[in-house]
């Protein structure tokens, strides 16, 4: 599938547009029922509020996300039917959808059911210490049921096969893993034909065939990480014009994956894979006040992982470092300004200035800038980590974790610019800085001294026999065909 890559022009006669098109899908409403309200626009959608009523009294209250990578809508549709038939989890509903322009939009859309409530992002700086300590321990609890959500494969969430509006989606949907699905230049492999990749070198010196583009199932973490950045060396490597210029990105991160399996980071090795939205931040978690504030979904699931619990173990920082959300003056920031649909106002995520001042998108490498700025905000990290378990924050806050997850993170990355270049030299530097005593990462004597514990005393339950509550329920986790004309 070619990728449509073109936002709705919104303008003075959009909303016009919207309400003709609500007429036509629901022609049993009210006109003057109809509503349609901007919600927001970021990078990759723009959003709408719908409502309408017919005279039987029947109430629509939905939402319209347009899309500007429209090529994305079938992945995101079988995404949220999954995580509907399959998880308790609290996210919207898919009502219809037209990854096409032949609609009276003229553009591809998603309506989707409304979480009730608002975002957090937008409440955050009017809550009271006490609503905030309620927030901090629902945010816990999220953290906990997403990683009792597992799986026997770390990857992307990604789709295949061809279906309609109306269709079961959820077992379209399979596991991507980590480092593979990136074409030449960053493109999806399905668009990877002009320098496409040789397969079959047998004599690579980095992997065995069968482990290139495939992972079985229940690896350990090691065997999980080791190969990613493997694969992306591959890639660039193994094509009719080899793209080495890459090599100065992928070795050293390759370097530092290899040091963290010598100094036995990954412990247990075995541990689960569990499911992570990797943009699990204020302005995705939604609340409502019955009075006091209730966390009621999490949206925007576009692209979903599955991945070692370390790596869903990312400290919120924003909940206890205040000064995000108030002024010194005791003025609200603008948080709109702060964050759009990227949560990095346009510019790219990985930016220089992420390591160097807190980023809600990119967690800090220092861990010590996670660090509460008052005693309130003390206190509402004291109680989210005693609400999470002792074993999530070891895992969130000392220091090699936070190395660990970002470059998984930065696996994902298709296109890459000339800060990253730079910015991999900085992690590189900053990573061995760790290891005084041995920059190649050879001296193990480090995490001998970090007390670790050794008992996951966080008492969860995915370490009760090892249940993966998914393994079952039909989800082809890894499709044969990795580069399946559709891929999202």
């Amino acid at each position: 599938m070619g990728e449509q890559s073109d936002s709705f022009l919104f303008d003075d006669t959009s909303l016009n547009t919207i309400t003709d098109f609500c007429k036509q899908l629901w022609p049993l409403a009210l006109e003057e029922t109809i509503e349609v309200e901007f919600l927001d626009q970021g990078t990759f959608n723009q959003v709408f509020a719908i409502s309408c009523a017919d005279i039987a009294g029947q109430l629509q209250d939905v939402v319209l996300r347009l899309p500007s990578n429209q090529s994305s809508i079938p992945c995101t549709v079988a995404i949220l039917g999954w995580l509907n038939k399959h998880t308790d989890l609290n996210v919207p509903k898919v009502i219809t959808w037209d990854a096409s322009k032949d609609n009276p939009l003229g553009h591809g859309y998603i309506i989707l059911s409304r979480i009730p409530g608002t975002s957090l992002q937008k409440v955050m700086g009017d809550l009271s210490q006490e609503q905030k300590l309620i927030v901090a321990k629902q945010l816990a609890q999220l953290y906990q049921q997403m990683e009792s959500i597992t799986s026997p494969i770390a990857g992307r969430i990604k789709v295949h096969g061809q279906f309609s509006p109306g269709d079961d989606t959820s077992d379209n949907v399979f596991i991507q893993p980590f480092g593979t699905g990136i074409g030449s230049s960053g493109i999806e492999l399905h668009d990877d034909c002009k320098n496409p990749v040789d397969w079959n070198n047998t004599d690579n010196g980095l992997l065995p065939i069968e482990r290139l583009r495939h992972d079985p199932p229940n690896l350990s973490v090691n065997e999980i990480m080791l190969p990613i950045y493997q694969r992306r060396i591959y890639t660039s490597l193994n094509r009719p014009v080899p793209e080495d210029h890459l090599l100065i990105l992928f070795e050293p991160l390759q370097e530092m994956v290899q040091d963290m399996v010598d100094i036995e980071l990954f412990e247990p090795v075995n541990d689960h894979i569990c499911l992570q939205h990797p943009d699990f931040l204020p302005r995705n978690i939604m609340v409502d006040f019955t009075p006091d504030p209730v966390i009621t979904g999490i949206i925007d699931w576009d692209d979903a992982n599955f991945v070692p619990r370390f790596a869903a173990r990312v400290p919120p920082g924003w909940l206890w470092q205040s000064g995000w959300w108030k002024e010194e003056d005791g003025d609200e920031r603008d948080r709109g300004d702060m964050l759009d649909e990227d949560g990095d106002e346009g510019e790219d995520e990985t930016c220089e200035e992420c390591d160097e001042d807190y980023d809600w998108i990119e967690e800090p490498l220092d861990v010590e800038k996670n660090a509460p700025q008052t005693p309130e905000d003390a206190e509402i990290k004291r109680v989210f980590e005693e609400a999470v378990g002792e074993r999530w924050v070891w895992e969130s806050t000392k220091p090699w974790f936070p190395f660990a997850r970002r470059l998984l993170r930065f696996s994902q990355q298709t296109l890459f610019f000339g800060q990253d270049f730079t910015l991999v030299s900085q992690w590189k530097d900053k990573w061995e800085a760790l290891f005084p005593a041995n920059s190649d990462g050879s001296e193990n004597s480090e995490n001998s001294d970090t007390g670790e514990p050794t008992d996951h005393q966080e008492n969860d339950d995915n370490d009760e026999g090892g249940k993966d509550p998914l393994e079952s329920k039909g989800l082809d986790w890894q499709h044969e065909d990795i580069e399946s004309p559709l891929r999202g």
